[in-house]
């Protein structure tokens, strides 16, 4: 598409998905004249990060494209981790050098659409930019070498082209496959068309993968068995040289060649499109009557600047893993993770963080994905790869609790009551589907009690090794469960049925309050043997209170909170496990240990001060977190405050760029200080709560398909 006719596809009027109170989403309600821009949203530029050293970074700058995504790497050019399934990149190409020295970035800006790299060498300046060509396997490359003395240069610059790239069929898991080092013989490398002009084609011999590379400046030497591109170049004083080229990738030959030639011969319209067509899927996001999305988000009006930021770099982080390529079964999909891991999963456990955001932005293609999580034995995964639609796991303890969660946000804000009598393939309806989840956890019970032993810290929390067995959080979920079922089965005339879940979720009350260790505001795991195990983490203090809030009373909540304040919270970041805790030096994981946290739980952690009615603080913590977006977008994880960084992402032990919960900050956002958090109860209104130093507005809300309107 010509960037003439994207931007005027931009302006047209489309149709806008609808939820009727008694059914599925449809497409029905029409608008037109929706504006292009709706008043009040940033632009991309508005959401970059600020320029950091590169000995502040650890995980360092990645983009993506809505088909895949690619990170930089040291080198102040090359990538790694080019990744757009079912391709994937081992290593790293584009190295650059001058005079034969690589060059070191010293430092990096991320904005969504690109990555900017800068160095000093030799006296001469080097600024580079890479761009994805726009939902195409690609990347674009900008080279600017400046001349900043008045003396003539005389330099030679060398681009390595040893691009790794194998085509993968099997199911694909955390682990991304990649080729190695080691597989380095099984490309080949040749010239395609006549020299000048001609583009370097890198194949594979063990999979259908071809890779090729053209340039803008025809190199002064193009060498397939060196694997690179050589420019001699004289600088005058105070002058700039900009080199150009790209990266196409793909399953056929003639295929990939067309496109690079393309890319080359209109160069500056695909990079100019790089920009415009990411800005244009950002903005659709909260267009009502988008042509993209079956929804859309509202827009948050506010002079509260730090707030402002977080929500939309909160949904522009969750928008870097769309993915539209997956199949045209589930045409949009957000992973959980890229561009390094789980590169075309989706965890449950991680979907819930984004919960009501997805049920706004695109419920048709999150009533299509429920329905494929519920007719997955979730038992057994934690994940589904929407490369081969196989499940990946092991089992994850908090599966029950996030598809019930998924589920009922989804019916409660849309009001698609009948997607509840939905049959899924087994025969069975989506809402015995849920029963069977909500009581999952009695095949989970020890002889004698209520609570369910939820495994071992692989099933949890993974890094802390004594987060297991009877653990606080996954048996509070089971009371919300519990008593949302039966509200359910009310709603059904099932009066019988509720009480008994209503009984036997105020009695498991009572054995998860046995887990709380009074006075010290945290909570105990009970092992096999009856013994008790302190641990100080987030996750108890989050679930507790989400799930069973009235029940822990006025004295333990003031003591949750006490600890919260005591030993997670620092001034810029949150730990998700104190460093008290016995654990600590051990659980040194990013995510879920005493180094940092995983994206979401500060977001969640300022919700529950809010629940329990600290409301003034929990906003003063939200806007004290706004330091998380400087560096680039929210991802997997943050450490707390570093000797060069006030907050910076984490990347040691598994941590990636982009992740999922990144979208909680805009959820508790809409949920908490605009108090859109509809239940399972067909007279819920829209309350917003008063809170006297949150000056605000969410414009386009849409509650049951229609624009919500507060009580």
């Amino acid at each position: 598409m010509k960037r003439r006719e994207f931007l005027r596809s931009l302006a047209a009027a489309s149709t806008v998905a609808a939820t009727n109170l008694s059914g599925a989403p449809s497409s029905a309600e029409v608008h037109s004249g929706a504006p292009l821009t709706p008043p009040g949203l940033p632009n991309l530029d508005e959401l970059a990060g600020n320029w950091i050293s590169g000995a502040a970074i650890e995980n360092r700058p990645a983009i993506s494209n809505f088909h895949g995504s690619l990170q930089s790497t040291q080198n102040v050019l090359a990538v790694e981790c080019f990744t757009v399934p079912p391709l994937a990149q081992g290593s790293e190409f584009a190295e650059l050098s001058l005079d034969g020295e690589k060059i070191a970035a010293q430092q990096f800006r991320w904005y969504p659409y690109q990555v900017l790299r800068r160095a000093q060498v030799k006296g001469l300046e080097v600024l580079t930019k890479i761009r994805m060509p726009f939902e195409e396997a690609g990347v674009l490359f900008s080279i600017e070498i400046a001349n900043p003395e008045e003396e003539r240069r005389t330099t030679q610059l060398t681009v390595g082209l040893e691009a790794m790239v194998r085509r993968y069929t099997q199911t694909w898991e955390w682990d991304t496959p990649r080729p190695e080092k080691k597989d380095l013989t099984d490309f080949g490398t040749r010239i395609a068309g006549a020299m000048p002009g001609g583009a370097l084609l890198v194949s594979d011999s063990r999979s259908d993968s071809y890779v090729a590379f053209a340039f803008c400046q025809d190199p002064d030497d193009l060498s397939a068995e060196r694997r690179a591109a050589t420019w001699s170049i004289q600088l005058e004083g105070r002058s700039k040289f900009r080199l150009e080229f790209a990266m196409a990738a793909g399953i056929e030959s003639d295929e990939v060649l067309k496109r690079i030639f393309g890319w080359k011969e209109n160069f500056a319209l695909v990079w100019e499109e790089a920009h415009e067509r990411w800005r244009g899927r950002f903005e659709a996001a909260f267009i009502v009557g988008n042509d993209h999305f079956s929804g859309n988000l509202p827009t948050l009006v506010t002079d509260d600047l730090k707030v402002r930021k977080l929500y939309y770099a909160s949904i522009m982080s969750l928008l870097c893993l769309e993915r539209t390529n997956l199949g045209p079964r589930y045409p949009r999909v957000f992973v959980t993770a890229s561009p390094r891991w789980a590169t075309s999963l989706v965890y449950f456990w991680d979907a819930v963080m984004f919960a009501t955001v997805w049920a706004l932005l695109d419920p048709i293609e999150m009533r299509k994905q429920l329905i494929l999580f519920l007719e997955s034995d979730i038992h057994s995964c934690y994940a589904i790869d929407f490369c081969s639609m196989h499940p990946v796991g092991p089992w994850y303890s908090a599966n029950d609790y996030a598809i019930f969660r998924l589920v009922s946000t989804y019916v409660s804000v849309n009001r698609d009551w009948a997607f509840l009598d939905w049959k899924l393939s087994s025969g069975q309806t989506v809402f015995a589907a849920l029963e069977g989840i909500a009581l999952h956890w009695r095949t989970l019970t020890r002889p004698r009690g209520l609570l369910a032993n939820y495994g071992g810290p692989g099933d949890n929390l993974e890094t802390v090794p004594s987060y297991k067995g009877y653990v606080p959080s996954w048996n509070a979920a089971n009371v919300w469960m519990l008593r949302s079922m039966a509200e359910l089965k009310r709603k059904r005339g099932e009066t019988n049925e509720a009480d008994q879940l209503v009984a036997q979720a105020d009695e498991l009350v009572k054995e998860v309050l046995g887990l709380y260790v009074d006075g010290k505001g945290f909570w105990t795991c009970q092992m096999d043997d009856g013994s008790k195990v302190e641990v100080r983490n987030c996750i108890d203090f989050i679930t507790t209170i989400d799930t069973m809030r009235r029940d822990l009373g006025p004295r333990r909540i003031a003591e949750m909170i006490a600890f919260v304040r005591r030993e997670l919270w620092t001034k810029d970041w949150l730990r998700a496990l104190s460093l008290s805790d016995h654990e600590a030096g051990i659980a040194t994981r990013a995510d879920h240990g005493s180094t940092g946290s995983y994206d979401a739980w500060p977001a969640l952690t300022v919700e529950a001060f809010f629940r329990v009615g600290r409301e003034g603080e929990a906003l003063d913590r939200l806007r004290n977190l706004e330091p998380a977006i400087e560096e680039g977008a929210l991802g997997q994880a943050h450490y707390v405050a570093t000797e060069h960084l006030p907050v910076r992402k984490a990347v040691s032990f598994g941590q990636d760029y982009f992740e999922g919960c990144s979208g909680a900050f805009a959820e508790v956002i809409i949920r908490t200080f605009f108090g859109f958090a509809p239940e399972l109860d067909d007279n819920w209104k829209w309350l917003p709560p008063r809170n006297p130093e949150m000056h605000g507005r969410l414009n386009n809300l849409r509650f049951a398909g229609k624009k919500a309107t507060s009580q």
